[in-house]
């Protein structure tokens, strides 16, 4: 759909967005569950969607997502506006005639 000039994202597109928030979003409940497992806070597949992530929006500010006690208090929020703002400027793109096209 994004070449069909709505701007929507593709399955794949979210995929790192959706997995990045869920992380970030249950890390206190994590935390309680695995509190003596000795599980790692980050692991390879998570560091690898936050690359993926910033690759996507190389403007937005995703260091915080890094680490549980830095992580912002609403990161589902941060990341929709943050996405939002990308569909956004992507549609200013896609909508902008040259001036003999826009007479018609």
């Amino acid at each position: 759909m994004r070449l069909g000039g709505l701007g929507l994202l593709s399955a794949r597109d979210m995929v790192a967005y959706a997995f990045v928030a869920s992380r970030s979003q249950s890390w206190k409940l994590q935390d309680h569950i695995l509190r003596k497992s000795g599980v790692a806070n980050t692991d390879p597949d998570y560091a690898s969607a936050l690359e993926r992530l910033h690759e996507s929006l190389p403007d937005f500010d995703l260091d915080g997502f890094s680490n549980k006690d830095t992580a912002p208090k609403k990161p589902q929020k941060n990341l929709a506006n943050a996405l939002c703002y990308r569909i956004a400027q992507s549609l200013g793109k896609i909508f902008i005639f040259p001036p003999s096209e826009s007479n018609h």
